[in-house]
Order: C-alpha cells, then sequence, then structure tokens
C-alpha cells in the first residue's frame, strides 16, 4: 500500500519533478508544476466505456487540499464503478450547462441582472435610467 502524502511532503515538491502518489485513492497523483510547492492532480483509470486508460486533470495543488481531492477523486471511482466515465459524465454536464444558458434571451439576462442590482442603486433616477 503507497503512504499517503502529506501536505509538507506536497510543498516540497520540486518544480519538473516526477509524478508522484498521493495515496489513499488508486490513480490519484500529483504532478509537480513550473514552480516549487505547485502542481496538478490527475486521476488515472480505464475507461469502463471504451476500455482506454484515461488521464483526468482534477485541478491544482495548493489550491485544492489532499483530504479534498481525495474525497473528489473517489466520487469519480464511483462512477466508474458505475461504469460510467467520469470525463464523459463531466463533459456531458458542461454541454447541458452551455445548453441551458445559452436559451437565455438578452432580455431575460437584463432583466435579471436588474434584479440583482436595483436594491443597491442609490436614488430613483438611476434605477430607472439603469433599465
Amino acid at each position: 500500500m503507497v503512504k499517503q502524502l502529506t501536505d509538507t511532503q506536497a510543498r516540497a515538491l520540486k518544480a519538473g519533478g516526477k509524478a508522484v502518489p498521493v495515496g489513499g485513492v488508486k490513480g490519484l497523483r500529483l504532478i509537480p508544476g513550473k514552480l516549487d510547492g505547485r502542481g496538478k492532480y490527475e486521476l488515472r483509470f480505464t475507461s469502463p466505456v471504451t476500455g482506454k486508460r484515461r488521464d483526468m486533470g482534477l485541478g491544482n495543488y495548493p489550491d485544492i487540499s489532499l483530504g479534498k481531492i481525495r474525497t473528489i477523486a473517489i466520487q469519480h471511482w464511483q462512477l466508474i464503478d458505475e461504469g460510467r466515465d467520469p470525463i464523459m459524465v463531466r463533459d456531458e454536464e458542461k454541454r447541458a450547462s452551455h445548453r441551458a444558458s445559452s436559451k437565455l434571451t438578452f432580455k431575460e439576462a437584463a432583466e435579471r441582472a436588474y434584479a440583482q442590482k436595483k436594491d443597491g442603486f442609490k436614488n430613483h433616477k438611476h434605477s430607472a435610467q439603469w433599465i
């Protein structure tokens, strides 16, 4: 079993070094970045849909803590166990979000923005001019 990477060890990573297993979750590793003590998380898995090896970026260290990234990686492994590819799931969620937002007209967007801002205007005249 791989020992779990500690925050102290992660901060000591040297730029351009080898990928380091994070530990605690199969396939989760930290790839050192261009600056010392920084890197990106990557989850390596075999897609249950295509049968091919995939590498999924999960975010940057230290922006996301080691504990939080382990939780995120476990959630992705649950998708894999269900027979779903987490990259395909993520891409579909992005497309669905884009489709939902693209149906918004300019008038609707302006009305929503006005509803959020109207309480912040100093007087009624500014409020009336804005919309």
